[in-house]
């Protein structure tokens, strides 16, 4: 599971290096390009939320600054696509964080941007969000000698998922300004234990330069007309393969620690019959059935008799304890690029009893071939606990609803 592990971050890695060799080839044509190139410098400052015990602590720096430089495409604003999606964009940035607790590190990652326009207060002002989604590196993680009240961050890899909203002003026909506020999160999403994962809030000054028009914001003379869209339900079937670690009780085990390197596999696999009857969402119940090697397991300290030395021993739980039946409701927003989605679900059947029966699935999704996906995303359940990261293969089947005849 090791070998698996260090894939999904290769695979993760080059699948952002592809994207922003894509992008660069966009970026040489100035004239004729159908998207609205921009670049963008965030600087912000903020501080981390006291969510665990290490965070709280005497003598902890919550304080931190973090600047981030992104590259984004819009379509040209008169594209029915981006009139619908409320002017999307999509792209990729990289972000450098300064941690005032050095026992956190100098992390830094690079993530996939997706934002689009709330509402439009002035011809010049529009309230905005945006979402991030990236690979972070170059934590401190804890160690029993050197850093062993570090229980916010146990690997030195981990996802970024962030999010926040702002106010935007286009100052100039070239540069936009913008100012909000957001928050940050970093976790390995339970592949390595401690993993209490660490949360920051922040304020933010933004700016943001049109490589490729010079112009404010343009208003159609008229609105943009959607292609007609066959409303139809789709089946899609998913196929997951993770792993996950779990803590483990201390008392009367013998254990010095709660944290082994014990991985077990996760599988999973879903079905969920999507109703398509907008072009920028689709929304259906789901069915999601869950092997969890962790149910049930648990370690103590043992001497082996062959040879009397002490082990800690990792005792794994009966097999009808590993599976789990969830039922559930899942919406997806449809983007140009991707989509992303979210899943609510209640285990009926429930064989880890350390996880809640109520989970929650958060991910992004983009077509590989014609009705063939991939997802990457995060299984959680209180809506904080991390289950496991997980990547996804999918096969989407279409069927249509029958036209009523017109009279």
């Amino acid at each position: 599971m090791k070998y698996i592990y260090c894939m999904y971050k290769k695979v993760l890695l080059s699948v952002l290096m592809q994207v922003l060799f894509i992008l660069s080839g966009f970026a040489s044509d100035t004239t004729k390009s159908e998207f609205l190139r921009k670049l963008n410098f965030k600087a912000e400052h903020g501080i981390a939320l006291k969510t665990n015990d290490f965070i709280k602590s005497e003598g902890f720096r919550q304080g931190y600054e973090a600047y981030s430089l992104k590259y984004t495409l819009q379509p040209k604003h008169n594209d029915w696509l981006n009139y619908i999606n409320h002017d999307s964009y999509n792209g990729v940035g990289l972000y450098f964080a300064n941690l005032r607790e050095k026992r956190m590190g100098y992390p830094f990652s690079i993530f996939l941007v997706q934002g689009a326009r709330l509402a439009r207060l002035h011809k010049r002002f529009t309230l905005n969000y945006e979402f991030n989604l990236g690979y972070s590196a170059n934590w401190k993680t804890y160690n029993a000698f050197s850093n062993q009240d570090n229980i916010t961050i146990g690997t030195s890899e981990n996802i970024h998922i962030g999010g926040s909203v702002f106010f935007d002003w286009a100052m100039s026909r070239r540069f936009n300004l913008r100012l909000g506020a957001g928050v940050t999160h970093f976790s390995n999403g339970a592949s390595r234990m401690p993993n209490k994962g660490l949360n920051l809030a922040a304020g933010f000054l933004e700016v943001n330069y049109k490589l490729n028009e010079d112009g404010y914001p343009k208003t159609p003379e008229t609105k943009p007309v959607a292609p007609p869209l066959r409303k139809r339900i789709d089946h899609e079937f998913l196929v997951t393969f993770s792993s996950r670690q779990v803590y483990y009780s201390t008392t009367n085990t013998g254990l010095p620690t709660q944290y082994l390197n014990q991985k077990y596999r996760v599988l999973e696999t879903s079905y969920s019959p999507m109703f398509v009857n907008r072009h920028k969402y689709k929304w259906g119940p789901s069915l999601n059935i869950l092997y969890d090697e962790s149910s049930g397991s648990y370690a103590r300290r043992e001497q082996n008799e062959l040879d009397g030395f002490w082990y800690d021993r990792v005792i794994k739980g009966d097999m009808k304890e590993r599976f789990g039946v969830g039922i559930g409701l899942k919406g997806e927003i449809t983007l140009p690029y991707v989509s992303y989605f979210a899943n609510l679900g209640y285990n009926v059947i429930h064989g880890n009893e350390r996880d809640s029966r109520f989970y929650q699935i958060l991910g992004v999704k983009a077509d590989i071939v014609s009705n063939i996906f991939g997802t990457f995303g995060i299984r959680a359940t209180r809506f904080s606990k991390a289950q496991f990261i997980y990547w996804s293969l999918g096969y989407a089947l279409p069927v249509y609803r029958k036209e009523k005849p017109k009279a």
